[in-house]
């Protein structure tokens, strides 16, 4: 519930109740029900214009604009991310889940505080912080996909060949290469996820760091190396899958 509902539901009630009663004081007061009815009316009209006053003037004072409301930033993204992963108890990969984990913690704070360093670098600019957003976006969702590739990976990995393989003391033979892959392939993964967060990690300190709204973000070379990943991402997975 917003903060104007918050006062207008706080009023209205005890309006509407104080009117009724002005309207039954004036009827008994002047013995004329018409009178009584006209006294309601009017004070359920003062009640109505002091609400409508208060809410405006709260949200004056408060200095906030609709914009501002607007969520550009994906950070429902993150937590349903995070949500997957703590899902995910593989009897193999330990390690690699509790380090995947703690980076989709780690993520899905920082998405949330991208979203308030915009608020407050562009407020009242929907059009420009739109338009950070949007390269910001584009890296959180480069890091959805890692964990997403990895979630699938630890999905159908083979945990029972995996076991036999130690059962037989075959882990170090060649019939292990197969599963060692998959091994490094999600510690790859697990790898890029963390080169994304510390460059993720500088630009939220140099947004933080502005201080004049008039600053030109796109100038910083924290969103020029964002950019970048998102252009050479694509063409990396191509070559990798090829």
């Amino acid at each position: 519930m917003s903060k104007k509902e918050t006062h207008s539901s706080k009023i209205l009630p005890w309006g509407i109740g104080l009117s009724v009663l002005a309207g039954i004081g004036v009827w008994l007061m002047t013995g004329k029900l018409f009178a009584g009815l006209i006294g309601c009316g009017g004070a359920l009209i003062v009640t109505v214009l002091v609400a409508f006053f208060m809410d405006n003037a709260k949200g004056s004072q408060t200095g906030t604009s609709a914009t501002d409301d607007i969520q550009m930033i994906d950070s429902d993204r993150m937590k349903r991310l995070l949500k997957e992963v703590k899902r995910t108890n593989p009897k193999s990969l330990k390690k690699e889940m509790r380090d995947l984990e703690s980076q989709c913690v780690r993520m899905e704070k920082k998405s949330v505080q991208l979203e308030d360093a915009l608020v407050d670098h562009f407020s009242g600019s929907l059009l420009t912080r739109s338009k950070f957003a949007a390269t910001i976006n584009g890296v959180l969702d480069l890091y959805a996909h890692n964990v997403e590739d990895i979630l699938q990976r630890i999905n159908i990995f083979d945990q029972d060949g995996y076991e036999l393989l130690f059962k037989k003391h075959e882990e170090y033979t060649t019939a292990a290469d197969p599963y060692k892959k998959e091994i490094q392939a999600v510690q790859d993964a697990i790898a890029s996820n963390e080169q994304i967060i510390t460059r993720v990690d500088r630009l939220l300190r140099e947004i933080s760091r502005l201080s004049q709204t008039s600053e030109d973000l796109s100038s910083l070379p924290e969103m020029e190396e964002l950019s970048l990943l998102i252009e050479q991402t694509p063409r990396y997975r191509q070559s990798a899958q090829g």
